[in-house]
């Protein structure tokens, strides 16, 4: 018997992807990279080299970037792919002050799933399930995010991503303002 091939297409494909600010040298040259689904890649480098600015083009942020990008099929350059994109990529910014801005800890997660069009009731369940996931206690869920330590907003930020199950999750300096 011969062994079973698998023929999976990469999740993210990115072929020589360049991106310059107006009037700047290239933040990005000619980047060219394959992730596979439940790959987990880790990109570092000093400040400046170019990590957020890669994933606001992933995002469809940034426009008028040159070469290719492909997430789960979908093209950021295209405007028509633009909705379907945002949910297949989460986002958690480098700071979660950024990212949280509802009254509660549990109405900052479930905006994702609402705005997605579930329920309320479901969208609730969602967030509950995703902070779960990320250890927050039940106790925070009615808390205003910027009563939470940087640690805890790290956790809602994270938790908002989750609940909208993306194909693909993409973490700006995940470890910036915590403890050791």
């Amino acid at each position: 018997m011969g062994s079973l091939v698998v023929n999976r297409k990469p999740l993210i494909i990115l072929d020589a992807l360049s991106f310059a600010y107006d009037g700047h040298a290239d933040a990005l040259r000619a980047l060219t990279l394959e992730i596979d689904p439940g790959e987990r890649v880790g990109l570092i480098g000093p400040n400046g080299a170019g990590k957020s600015t890669l994933f606001l083009c992933l995002t469809g942020v940034l426009h008028g970037y040159r070469g290719r990008i492909e997430i789960d099929g979908l093209s950021p350059a295209d405007p028509k792919q633009l909705p379907a994109l945002r949910r297949a990529v989460g986002m958690v910014f480098q700071s979660s002050d950024d990212q949280l801005f509802n009254p509660t800890v549990l109405d900052d997660v479930a905006f994702g799933p609402l705005n997605l069009g579930a329920s309320h009731d479901e969208a609730l369940a969602m967030a509950r399930q995703a902070l779960a996931r990320v250890g927050l206690a039940e106790d925070l869920h009615t808390r205003a995010p910027h009563r939470l330590s940087n640690g805890q907003k790290r956790r809602v930020a994270l938790a908002g991503v989750l609940a909208m199950a993306p194909a693909a999750m993409l973490l700006d300096e995940p470890a910036s303002d915590l403890d050791a």
